[in-house]
């Protein structure tokens, strides 16, 4: 067993997902290491919560806030942040889940490894609707460490797969780039993607290859059921604007911030057509028309010449994918029809 010396602080945020949230708290009292407090803040103000509802009995590890006007989700992460005391930190969601391993895995790496400039541990984590029938983890780590140079490219690149607000961050780094940003004009996507790279530029970013988080994916999931489009390039545009921002030191080669903005934008690409894709009643045309209004987004032409062939062409590419699924969908509908008999509208 590792030494528990280490605080560890989790940020649990919460709106009217009595039994989800029953759920994530389990994953939390399974964790082997236990030297944690866990701040607990319920944004539903229509009804207050208790520990004792949660099934928390004698456990002063646990505190419970119930707000008392609404702060949504992003202001919500930053008041757990803020009460936050232990040296390490991270969030949780109330539909998300930590393998039992999660904590003590994050402890021998820091055990193992100079945390010196040490700013974030992140992991690889299964996603779905349902909780993994097996889902075991290698003590056997595997650790990848990368700087402020490195980072960049393999995270925007999606080399590695992980959630920005989910991992072992150091709590004082996290308070100083101010904690979860707010993106755009609405509900604020991309300000846990954001996070990692600003963290990036506080110290080193080491990267655990086990899956040790369950990221569920449902229909009461804001992100995979959302149809607000607007939101998502609002907050794009602003997350474009930080990226240029925070590479605008000589220190950065020119090709590194081409080359995360290309990344960023073929990320953006991908998400807006999802969102797009999630609406029947707008046709493949409409879709597409709307979809290519991203070439005109504000760091499109800061892009090198190479670059905005490869996006172009990416662009291309993935319509084309797009439109050849929804082609053999409606064949397939329409083979149905023919051989059922049933009446299908077009």
């Amino acid at each position: 067993m590792f030494n528990q010396d280490i605080k560890i602080s989790i940020g649990l945020v919460t709106y009217n997902r009595i039994s989800l949230l029953k759920e994530a708290i389990n994953s939390i009292l399974d964790q082997e290491y236990k030297n944690i407090e866990v701040i607990i803040s319920n944004d539903y103000v229509e009804e207050p919560l208790s520990l004792i509802d949660l099934g928390i009995i004698s456990d002063n590890r646990f505190r419970l806030v119930n707000q008392r006007t609404n702060l949504g989700e992003l202001e919500n992460m930053n008041y757990v942040l803020k009460q936050a005391t232990g040296d390490w930190f991270t969030w949780l969601g109330d539909d998300d889940l930590f393998h039992p391993r999660f904590l003590i895995t994050m402890r021998s790496i820091l055990a193992n490894k100079n945390t010196s400039y040490l700013s974030a541990i992140y992991t690889d984590y299964f996603t779905g609707n349902q909780t993994p029938i097996s889902w075991s983890a290698n003590e056997d780590v595997n650790c990848s460490s990368f700087d402020q140079l490195t980072f960049p490219l393999v995270y925007t690149g999606r080399e590695i797969k992980m959630i920005g607000c989910y991992g072992l961050i150091r709590t004082k780094a996290l308070k100083l780039i101010g904690g979860m940003p707010c993106l755009g004009s609405s509900f604020g996507p991309y300000g846990d993607t954001l996070v990692p790279l600003l963290l990036s530029q506080c110290g080193q970013i080491i990267y655990c290859h086990s899956k040790l988080l369950f990221l569920r994916t449902h229909p009461g999931s804001l992100s995979c059921s959302t149809t607000d489009l607007q939101a998502y390039r609002t907050a794009s545009k602003d997350f474009l604007s930080r990226i240029d921002f925070l590479y605008q030191a000589p220190s950065f080669p020119r090709v590194l911030v081409n080359k995360v903005t290309l990344n960023m934008l073929t990320w953006f690409s991908v998400d807006e057509w999802a969102i797009l894709s999630r609406n029947p009643s707008v046709k493949l045309f409409e879709k597409i028309s709307i979809f290519t209004r991203n070439l005109r987004v504000v760091n499109f032409p800061k892009l090198n010449t190479v670059n905005k062939v490869v996006y172009l062409s990416f662009l291309v590419k993935m319509t084309i994918r797009s439109s050849l699924k929804l082609l053999i969908q409606g064949l397939r509908k329409l083979v149905s029809h023919i051989s059922g008999g049933s009446r299908w509208s077009l």
